[in-house]
């Protein structure tokens, strides 16, 4: 039998537990997270092993998850130095109305990423977490019928609840994030594009202020969302290769 999306990610699944901070409350609270092999071998950063993350609040000014996430991301490394995101880790943000999707660079290795789901009540705060490490783990280069813009990845997945998943798939250069969840209405955007998909379902296509493409779709009750280093095309054709949103090997599209 080939290698199963859904068996890798049972196998990088290692944490769901996040140990955070406010920046002034000494206090520790738990976050939605999973950690996917976060330290590499590139020696480089064998020198600043990891040590953990704090989640700080962001202040009053930062309008937006790529903005608060410069001051919220605390990467602990053992040496007792510790890192923030710079402007320039930042790869896509993708606005779902109040809620949206952000990807970045991470400080804690070469060709780590982090993904981080927000939701703003009156501050963005961040309701899930993400990490990975493109240089550990398996690497897969069965898609499993996924029209996936890489030829080789490997990937992990976070429940925040139920009907709301996200899958990330990440190589050196290229991360993309699938993101299911239970219905609801936002404003698009005057700049959104209508695209189609299959069944007549109609995909909707925004671009970010870093470049990238993100493309959302309703179907059966749920919400799915594309997003990460993805132009027009690569978002579109990974859409038309998504099952029903309904199936139960979502999002693999072949048994």
């Amino acid at each position: 039998m080939k290698k199963s999306i859904l068996l890798f990610f049972a196998f990088t699944l290692l944490s769901l537990a996040l140990t955070a901070c406010k920046q002034d409350d000494p206090k520790t609270e738990e976050k939605n997270q999973v950690e996917a092999n976060t330290t590499n071998n590139d020696e480089e950063y064998q020198k600043k092993e990891v040590k953990g993350v704090k989640i700080h609040d962001p202040s009053e000014d930062a309008d937006s998850p790529s903005t608060a996430i410069l001051q919220q991301f605390e990467v602990l490394f053992k040496n007792g130095e510790s890192e923030y995101p710079k402007e320039s880790d930042v790869i896509s943000e993708t606005f779902l109305g109040d809620k949206s999707i952000l990807t970045i660079h991470s400080p804690e290795g070469k060709n780590n990423f982090g993904v981080f789901l927000y939701e703003k009540e009156g501050k963005w705060k961040i309701r899930g977490i993400i990490r990975i490490d493109a240089n550990k783990g398996e690497s897969f280069t069965d898609k499993d019928g996924l029209s996936l813009p890489m030829d080789h990845y490997r990937a992990t997945n976070l429940d925040l609840e139920k009907n709301s998943k996200t899958w990330t798939f990440v190589k050196k250069d290229k991360i993309v994030t699938i993101s299911k969840f239970k219905r609801f209405s936002f404003d698009g955007g005057p700049d959104t594009e209508e695209v189609n998909l299959k069944d007549g379902i109609k995909g909707y296509i925004s671009k970010d202020k870093f470049g990238n493409s993100s493309l959302y779709y309703f179907d059966r009750g749920n919400l799915i969302v594309l997003s990460g280093n993805l132009n027009k095309t690569e978002a579109t054709k990974l859409a038309k290769s998504l099952p029903a949103s309904t199936n139960l090997n979502f999002p693999k599209s072949v048994k």
